[in-house]
């Protein structure tokens, strides 16, 4: 009977979880800009935009968690000790910043809906997203980096995660071999 492989262990996650705050951190921007233009959609754009930030910044403590954990079983020389560590300062800055982010973020929109019945609200809106979007620049280059810094380990040094060496399973009628027709 075919069944799923077994979940690897928590210092085997960090290959499967550090693209979700690579992604999510590198879409909220879209929606806070988005957020800027339209009165109808400015709402569902925020929120948007909220959730992603929550789940980026999330992420980005579970891949440093993971990571930290990776780190201990890896093996090191000096060159990677010296990436290693760009790489995990880098990673906490980041998944502190990105909480930044979302507390400000947040905030700004209790903010907004306080001062909606003035008159300039909508430009207050306007400009704590202009700040808002720098912010995330911010935010995004510090997750590129960090990626950036996490493929050197990887393609540059040879730095695995250590997962479990096990067969891959197949499915019922498959023999698990390759067909090279």
């Amino acid at each position: 009977m075919w069944q799923l492989p077994p979940i690897p262990p928590w210092d085997g996650l960090h290959p499967l979880v550090i693209h979700f705050p690579i992604v999510l951190t590198l879409l909220a921007p879209i929606f806070v800009f988005l957020s800027i233009f339209g009165k109808r959609m400015r709402w569902p754009m925020s929120l948007t935009a909220t959730g992603l930030l929550i789940g980026g910044a999330a992420a980005a403590w579970v891949a440093v968690s993971t990571g930290e954990a990776a780190g201990e079983l890896a093996m090191r020389t000096p060159a990677i000790n010296q990436v290693m560590e760009v790489h995990e300062s880098l990673a906490e800055f980041t998944a502190k910043w990105l909480t930044g982010l979302v507390i400000g973020f947040v905030l700004l929109q209790v903010v907004i809906l306080c001062i909606r019945k003035y008159k300039h609200h909508r430009l207050v809106w306007v400009a704590a997203c202009a700040v808002m979007l720098g912010c995330q620049v911010v935010g995004v280059l510090a997750v590129v980096n960090t990626a950036h810094n996490g493929g050197r380990l990887v393609h540059d040094f040879g730095v695995q995660a250590l997962l479990p060496k096990e067969p891959l399973p197949t499915l019922p009628g498959e023999t698990g071999e390759i067909d090279d027709d």
